[in-house]
């Protein structure tokens, strides 16, 4: 059991000093508009609501991709790149899907309420006044949560988002767990997620412990929030991570001794492999976009699954493995569009803290044909590299220097290795790829986040003088958020605060939308 604990001591650690760079909050700055000699790249598609920025302090959870150098306070940005911030003169942002309403559910006075774009009155969802949080399902038409009566047992119930045919799903005994639990074990609460483009969820129980680290997953059950029938996913046990297809229809389980592939709709194991190098909980593995392949990086390579067989074929790939203390971090994996090849990147040293030479290298694996490709090596942070939405670029920075938190924002096209210096300064930190693939977000320390292009200048995102606490993007140039405090910041979760929610353009038209006083909300 001490062994698995040790595991987390570096992520914790880690994501210790990333709240601590991430919890200071955007100041306000005056908006800007775009300059008119290189229009940024702005499609007239509406995109997906993604979530660009979190400036809440959440609770710890291991990120792979977290960066030790946040830890460096900043001020200011140095002078803006000189060189012409084109990297490709034909990039076109992709078509994307239309986005649900904006819309919130928050608890207030213990009692769940769910308000969207066009209402004039929030829904009150439910009247018991024992509910503090709830979950909504991808298509918005039910809303999760959970209940503890008494303090021994949860219940984990759903509601329709009209507030009506609220259902309880499932009953469990925490009382019984902690009674069998470990010494250091001094609580446990009832977890549960929506699966992927379904109204059915996956449960479970989930333990607090009296140290750092973490356990393996207790027994995880799926439930048709419709019918209520359930299925067993998994055991529990040694299960230290879990990935969805992204219909649902599959789960990959990591384990110590292997990885399972289960069939959600039955809670069936399909196939159960020895995979060389698993049992990690950090290990990368992820579903093609149609859940025909599942890589993972394995001992000497890199494993392709069929996922209907369970055949497996190793990629002969050298690559190492980012480690510090009893945590490893393992080479990113983001599948192309066409679902049968995959990007991996890789770096070219185990030692990259603070070392401004460090360098990484970009493959392509083909899942059919499984060979691997080297594309192009780059000079930079490869924790810090990301891909964008359709794999066509690449955002990363280089540290300038091993005794300063300068850095300098690079932008690459990955079919021609191109690279463009777009931005440099003090603390200059990546955020996301916004989903049309070309337009991107990133912020010097506290001031405000800017919104860049692949072929254009940056455009400073307006708002007002408050707090940025999450942003969601609509539309290319549409986004919300919202802003407030909680009573009390020392316990964030679990304080009622004053809320409201805006809407705003990149024009500088901000309107508030909803305000409320209650918990803090989930989208």
């Amino acid at each position: 059991m001490n062994q698995r604990l040790r595991f987390f001591l570096f992520f914790f650690a880690m994501l210790a000093i990333f709240a601590a760079c991430q919890g200071e909050q955007p100041t306000a700055v005056s908006p800007q508009t775009e300059p008119t000699s290189r229009p940024t790249v702005i499609a007239t598609a509406v995109a997906q609501p993604t979530e660009i920025v979190t400036a809440v302090p959440p609770t710890p959870q291991p990120q792979l991709t977290a960066t030790a150098e946040l830890a460096t306070a900043v001020v200011t940005a140095l002078p803006p790149p000189t060189t012409n911030r084109c990297l490709d003169d034909n990039a076109a942002a992709q078509p994307l899907p239309a986005a649900r309403p904006a819309g919130w559910v928050y608890s207030e006075a213990g009692n769940l309420k769910l308000w969207e774009e066009g209402m004039t009155t929030a829904v009150t969802l439910t009247t018991s006044g024992d509910v503090q949080v709830g979950q909504r399902s991808l298509d918005g038409t039910l809303v999760a949560f959970v209940r503890t009566v008494p303090q021994e047992t949860a219940e984990l119930w759903v509601v329709s988002a009209d507030g009506q045919n609220e259902w309880r799903l499932a009953t469990v005994s925490l009382a019984d767990y902690l009674a069998q639990a470990q010494e250091y074990v001094v609580d446990v609460q009832l977890y549960y997620t929506w699966l992927p483009q379904s109204h059915k969820l996956a449960y479970g129980l989930s333990p607090t412990l009296d140290a750092l680290g973490s356990l393996p997953n207790e027994a995880t059950t799926i439930v048709d929030a419709d019918s209520g029938s359930t299925a067993l996913l998994y055991a529990g046990g040694e299960v230290w991570s879990t990935q969805y297809s992204r219909d649902g229809r599959l789960a990959a389980v990591v384990v110590q001794d292997g990885l399972r592939i289960i069939d959600t709709t039955k809670g069936q194991v399909l196939h159960d492999l020895a995979l060389p190098g698993s049992g990690s909980p950090d290990q990368t593995f992820v579903f093609s976009p149609d859940g025909r392949f599942l890589a993972a990086f394995a001992t000497g390579g890199v494993a392709i699954i069929d996922t209907s067989s369970g055949s497996q074929t190793l990629v002969p790939l050298d690559y190492v493995t980012i480690g510090v203390g009893h945590g490893s971090v393992w080479p990113t994996i983001q599948w192309l569009p066409d679902g049968r090849s995959f990007l991996a990147l890789i770096s070219n040293m185990a030692d990259v803290w603070g070392n401004p030479d460090v360098t990484f290298t970009v493959w392509q694996i083909d899942g059919v044909t499984q060979t691997a490709v080297s594309l192009h090596t780059f000079t930079g942070f490869p924790l810090s590299a990301r891909f964008s939405a359709n794999g066509s670029y690449l955002a990363f920075y280089k540290i300038a220097s091993s005794q300063s938190n300068a850095r300098e924002l690079y932008m690459a096209d990955l079919e021609s290795g191109a690279t463009m210096l777009y931005d440099q300064g003090q603390g200059v930190e990546f955020i996301n790829w916004h989903p049309n693939g070309v337009n991107f977000v990133y912020r010097f320390g506290q001031q405000r986040p800017l919104l860049g292009s692949i072929c254009g200048e940056p455009v400073e995102i307006p708002g007002p003088g408050t707090d940025i606490y999450q942003l969601y993007w609509q539309s290319n140039d549409q986004y919300i958020w919202y802003t407030g405090q909680p009573d009390n910041p020392d316990d964030y979760f679990n304080s009622e605060g004053d809320w409201t929610l805006l809407h705003g353009a990149l024009n500088g038209e901000i309107t508030e939308l909803w305000r409320y006083r209650g918990l803090y909300p989930s989208y």
